[in-house]
């Protein structure tokens, strides 16, 4: 039973950090510029920092952005880049977000 929990805990850290690699990617041509390399800053001044936030509350955004639905001040935006995203982009840059946590 040990074995087989280590063989699913090993497979699953292996498929997070394959979508973090793929999420870095993604961050670094959408996000970096404003929020920072370790998701550290504050995009104009107004957002959250990236690396305080949880999985859903970035999905949530995200997904928002590409409907239109989510947004203050900055909507347009952030919903211009945010609509060039698939779900896989959201998904592994969400993966990506959450490796920076370990960073701030």
């Amino acid at each position: 039973m040990k074995i087989k929990l280590a063989i699913l805990i090993s497979l699953l850290s292996v498929n997070l950090l394959m979508g973090a690699d793929e999420g870095k990617s993604v961050y670094y041509k959408k996000c970096v510029s404003c929020h920072g390399s370790n998701g550290e800053k504050k995009a104009l001044g107004v957002s959250k920092a990236l690396n305080t936030l949880d999985k859903e509350e970035i999905t949530n955004a995200l997904v928002g952005y590409t409907k239109g639905t989510y947004g203050g001040k900055y909507k347009k935006l952030k919903t211009g880049m945010a609509r060039t995203l698939s779900e896989d982009d959201i998904s592994a840059v969400t993966v990506y977000i959450q490796t920076l946590k370990a960073q701030q």
